[in-house]
C-alpha cells in the first residue's frame, strides 16, 4: 500500500512539471504520500533585456532543478533497492518465524509492515528532504541571480544618468564662460591714442606750437623725452603718467 502510494505520488509530480517534493502522511501502520509542490518560482522566468538573467544560467538551473524533481535521476534506484530490502528482510523474517514454530502466526503479516515502518519509510523522508533542500538552494539562486540583475541595471541607469547631469553642467559653464568673455570684450577700454595724436588733441597740453608735433629729442643716456609747456624735457615715464590722466578725463 505505501510503496503504490509513494509511486502514485512520484508519477502526479512528475506530470504536474512543477518542482516539488512527496511528503508521507497518515498514522503509522497506514502511511501515504503526498506529492506538493514548491513555493518558489522560477519555471517561468524570463530574460530580461538589458540586464537580465542570461538564458545560458536560466538553462543550466533549469535542468539541475529537473533532476531533483520526483522522477528525475536524483534518488533513483531508491525505490528499487528498498524493494529488494523488503524482499531479503521478509525471507529472513520468515525464516525465523519458522524455525520459532510461528509460521502459521499472524507475525509473519507484519514482516512487510514492520520494514515500511522502520527502513523504508525513514529512507524515504530523508530522501525527499535532500530533494527539497536541494530544490530550494536551485531557487534562492534564481533569486539571487535575478536581484544581482536588477542591481547591475539600476547601477547603469544611475552611471548614465551621472553622465547625462555632468554634460548638462560641462554645457552651462561653458556656455556661461562664453557669455562672460562677450560681456567683458563688450565693457572694454578703447586703445589709447598715440602720442602725437594726443599732442595733436591736446596741443596746449604738449607744448604744440601751430599744430605742429611735439618736438622728440634724445638726451645723453639715449632716452626720449618730450618738450612740454614751460619746454621742459619729459621722460618716458612722465609721458605715461600724462597719458593716464588724459585717459582719466574722457
Amino acid at each position: 500500500m505505501a510503496v503504490s502510494s509513494y509511486q502514485m505520488a512520484v508519477a502526479q509530480g512528475r506530470r504536474s512539471g512543477q518542482a516539488g517534493r512527496v511528503v508521507p502522511s497518515g498514522p503509522a501502520g497506514n502511511i501515504t504520500y503526498r506529492f506538493v509542490p514548491s513555493g518558489g518560482g522560477g519555471g517561468g522566468r524570463t530574460v530580461a533585456a538589458g540586464g537580465g538573467v542570461g538564458s545560458t544560467a536560466l538553462a543550466a538551473l533549469g535542468r539541475a532543478k529537473a533532476q531533483y524533481q520526483p522522477g528525475g535521476g536524483f534518488g533513483k534506484g531508491v525505490e528499487a533497492g528498498l524493494e529488494r530490502g523488503r524482499v531479503k528482510a521478509v525471507s529472513a523474517g520468515m525464516q525465523n518465524l519458522v524455525s520459532a514454530g510461528l509460521a502459521g502466526t499472524t507475525m509473519a503479516g507484519g514482516l512487510g509492515l514492520r520494514y515500511e515502518e522502520e527502513v523504508a519509510a525513514p529512507t524515504r523522508a530523508s530522501l525527499e528532504g535532500e530533494r527539497a533542500r536541494a530544490i530550494s538552494g536551485i531557487e534562492m539562486q534564481e533569486a539571487g541571480m535575478g536581484f544581482q540583475a536588477g542591481q547591475a541595471g539600476l547601477q547603469r541607469g544611475f552611471q548614465a544618468g551621472e553622465s547625462a547631469a555632468s554634460r548638462s553642467l560641462q554645457t552651462y559653464i561653458a556656455q556661461l564662460q562664453a557669455s562672460l568673455q562677450r560681456e567683458s570684450m563688450a565693457f572694454r577700454p578703447r586703445p589709447t591714442a598715440q602720442p602725437v595724436q594726443q599732442a595733436q588733441q591736446f596741443p596746449s597740453l604738449y607744448g604744440e606750437i601751430e599744430g605742429s608735433a611735439p618736438s622728440l629729442m634724445g638726451d645723453t643716456n639715449g632716452v626720449d623725452r618730450y618738450a612740454g609747456m614751460t619746454g621742459n624735457l619729459i621722460s618716458d615715464v612722465e609721458w605715461t603718467d600724462i597719458q593716464s590722466q588724459a585717459n582719466r578725463l574722457r
